[in-house]
């Protein structure tokens, strides 16, 4: 940690709504929060967003705290309390002494899944207060004095505890413990600062003016996306009664449904679903991932089997579907051709994110392939889940974009017809303007 007058300095600016002021205490501090909510979770994906809500929640908070030197263990505070409004939807499996002991004479598999897996389990095996010093300090290495201050207790209890648990830990698991945590330290990028600076509560959205770009009022829409985290589905209904337009508002290019998903709340997602949230929805940028990969990635079955039956019965989103569009993607006629010959419906089926073949012809621009998906039946008007058509796409969309990644072919025939005569086609052929 920095000096003492720094970090003081730095509290006192963001206790007065400086947001680069904090960001700069969640950089010192992000190492320690993550490797206590680690401590307490059980699992790398929930200890970090834990550790998101909580220093969100020290930010709004930080006004409360009289004494600066106190921060550390006020904010180790705010982090447990997170941490168990977590569990109370995921508890932590713990594992016996005795269960653990059969795992140190296995052999230690080359899958990353897998190693993840034993170290878990040997750190639930661990008492509560020697699995919080032993990811502390392996996490980042901190002192014993930082550890102390931040759990509140006295230098020899922290290394008190170190010894404990590296005796129970053994010298094998103690050298996984030890590269998994540093390997898994946010500061080793900018990914979870950079997130949680983008998730503290803006100017903007402390005002009751409309806010175009989050598609409601900010104080609406900031009232949806707190309540979609803590999971109140009461609010949120009152909200979308009041303001539908909320089910599909945004902060940070992220809608209520990706937090709903995040956290778990199977119910909250069921009611969005319902209200015509996008599920196929993703902004584009590289931290950002789709509902259904969210849940995928934080292992929520349940959740995920929601959301593929959703997909599949709203969307047409298949497998099938992916396969299509990768075909149509590289210009295979022959190969669509063949599957839509073993079966017609496929002309329906959509991608991921909810295009389907026409989509995909159009914006690759290749008249033949647009000429054979039309003939096979497809929906010149057809409409994704963001609502675009195919002639909303014939220059591309966010992700695929018509004057970088078409063929070089149809970017050579738009540049000698003229990306009008595109349109013109897709006109003739019946779409509407």
């Amino acid at each position: 940690m920095d000096d003492k007058a720094r970090q003081r300095a730095l509290i006192q600016r963001a206790q007065r709504g400086d947001i680069d002021a904090f960001d700069r205490l969640v950089r010192d501090y992000q190492d320690m929060v993550v490797a206590y909510a680690l401590a307490q979770m059980g699992d790398f994906h929930a200890a970090q967003d834990a550790a998101q809500d909580a220093f969100i929640t020290a930010f709004d908070q930080l006004a409360e705290l009289r004494q600066p030197e106190a921060f550390p263990g006020w904010l180790q505070a705010v982090v447990r309390t997170a941490c168990n409004r977590m569990q109370r939807k995921t508890r932590l499996q713990t594992t016996s002494l005795d269960q653990v002991e059969e795992l140190w004479e296995m052999p230690i598999k080359e899958s990353n899944d897998e190693r993840d897996d034993l170290l878990l389990v040997a750190l639930r095996s661990l008492p509560a207060a020697e699995r919080a010093a032993i990811t502390l300090f392996y996490t980042s290495k901190y002192s014993h004095e930082e550890i102390a201050r931040f759990l509140g207790v006295q230098k020899t209890t922290v290394q008190g505890r170190l010894r404990l648990g590296r005796k129970r830990l053994k010298e094998r698991m103690l050298k996984m413990a030890e590269e998994k945590l540093r390997d898994n330290a946010p500061s080793r990028d900018a990914r979870f600062a950079d997130r949680v600076k983008r998730l503290v509560r803006p100017e903007e959205l402390k005002s009751d003016e409309e806010q175009p770009w989050q598609n409601g009022r900010g104080t609406d829409v900031w009232q949806m996306i707190t309540a979609t985290i803590e999971g109140d589905l009461k609010t949120i209904k009152k909200s979308v009664e009041k303001d539908p337009r909320l089910v599909s508002c945004s902060y940070q290019y992220r809608m209520p449904l990706h937090f709903a998903v995040q956290e778990n709340h199977i119910d909250v997602v069921q009611f969005l679903l319902d209200q015509g949230a996008d599920a196929t929805y993703r902004s584009g940028n590289a931290w950002h991932e789709r509902p259904l990969v969210v849940a995928e990635e934080r292992g929520y079955q349940e959740l995920r089997a929601l959301l593929a039956e959703h997909l599949e019965r709203t969307q047409g989103v298949t497998e099938e579907g992916e396969l299509l569009a990768a075909a149509i993607r590289v210009g295979d006629m022959a190969k669509v051709g063949a599957m839509l010959d073993d079966n017609p419906a496929l002309i329906e089926a959509a991608d991921e994110r909810g295009n389907k073949a026409i989509h995909w012809a159009v914006m690759t621009r290749r008249m033949p392939m647009i000429d054979l998906i039309l003939e096979r039946g497809a929906d010149i008007n057809a409409m994704r889940p963001d609502g675009a058509r195919p002639l909303d796409l014939s220059n591309g969309d966010y992700f695929y974009r018509g004057w970088r990644d078409a063929p070089k072919t149809a970017l050579a025939w738009a540049q000698k017809k003229g990306h009008g005569e595109i349109e013109a086609i897709l006109r003739q052929a019946g779409a509407q303007v």
